[in-house]
């Protein structure tokens, strides 16, 4: 999950290229594992725009404004694809490995990172021609990605082996390596890359991790099963999704003390923040939707409808989508490429 800050850099840049928000849009991308779909809302109105047809089990997600794409994992078929924010087609597809899952993109190299879970490496995709540049040897089981832009690094948790590995991205090269707690699953940086936190499925806890050091500094008890974490209000809270308690931890990111439990769908996973640095979109896998959290008020405020097995695992939104003349398909599964 990338950090507040890259994102609030992501937002302002386009809108700075733009010169005007006449047209911005921020829109909301939600993997849907078992509808083999992603379903597309406008996070003002929270309307549904349309549904699209990608792959065989998408789950991962991650979002460029600068190229005003939107990239899905399908690990049933390991395969990437490409999707364009405005007109919300399918451009490109790449077969990658395994098993991708995770995935996030890198706009000051303009490259794709995947992690393959079942081949245990991270492929780096050039973004001018679609292809892999480089495979990098991780741990067992990648499951989770980061990255720090200011200080080029890309971190990995290691799902199988209990721990976060480092990537130089000047040289696509390992480096550290961090202890988690059992089963580290999703991770998010705050804004300064300083701090790492990592939501470990075995042990129901959040490791905290000093990335300066690579030294845990923290071990925060959290629900049953937590999945993914993200940062909002000004990274003063971390929410966290618990998978079997069907609720979300919000945590003090000053105290590092669980500040409230919050009851959302069922089984939630992927969870996220809007631009708006206050509303959280926690996808619930059994459910079939999406709750909004606001950040401040600690509430859930309403209930997006998505499709079968919603998982939204990774960076959900995407605000480089200027909307004008934009022809919305009105039928799931168009597309071209």
């Amino acid at each position: 999950m990338r950090s507040i800050y890259f994102r609030r850099i992501g937002i302002a840049a386009c809108l700075l290229a733009g010169g005007s928000t006449v047209h911005a849009e921020v829109r909301a991308f939600f993997t849907n594992q078992q509808a083999h779909t992603v379903t597309v809302v406008d996070t003002r109105s929270l309307e549904t725009l349309t549904e699209i047809e990608v792959g065989k089990e998408p789950a991962g997600v991650t979002t460029s404004n600068k190229w005003s794409r939107v990239w899905i994992t399908a690990p049933g078929e390991g395969a990437v694809y490409e999707i364009d924010c405005n007109s919300l087609l399918v451009t490109r597809k790449l077969s990658v490995g395994e098993g991708p899952l995770a995935i996030i993109s890198d706009d000051f190299n303009d490259m794709l990172y995947v992690a393959d879970w079942y081949l245990h490496e991270i492929v780096a995709i050039n973004l001018h021609n679609f292809e892999p540049v480089k495979r990098i040897p991780v741990g067992k089981s990648p499951s989770g990605l980061d990255l720090d832009s200011k200080n080029r690094k890309l971190y990995v948790s290691n799902r199988d082996d209990n721990s976060i590995t480092e990537i130089d991205l000047n040289a696509l090269t390992t480096g550290r390596v961090a202890a988690t707690g059992e089963r580290p699953f999703g991770i998010t940086l705050n804004g300064d890359g300083q701090r790492l936190y990592s939501a470990n499925v075995a042990s129901n806890t959040v490791t905290v991790i000093d990335t300066d050091s690579m030294k845990p500094v923290a071990e925060i008890d959290v629900g049953d099963r937590p999945y993914d974490v993200t940062l909002a209000s000004k990274e003063q809270y971390l929410f966290v999704s618990n998978q079997y308690d069907n609720n979300v931890s919000i945590i003090d990111t000053e105290t590092l003390e669980t500040v409230k439990v919050l009851d959302v769908g069922d089984y939630p996973e992927g969870i996220d923040t809007h631009p708006n640095d206050t509303d959280v979109y926690v996808a619930n896998w059994f459910d079939n939707t999406v709750s909004v959290i606001d950040a401040l008020a600690q509430t859930v405020t309403d209930t997006i409808d998505a499709a079968d097995g919603t998982r939204a695992y990774g960076d959900m939104f995407s605000s480089g989508c200027n909307t004008k003349g934009t022809v919305i398909p009105t039928a799931a599964g168009q597309k071209n490429g």
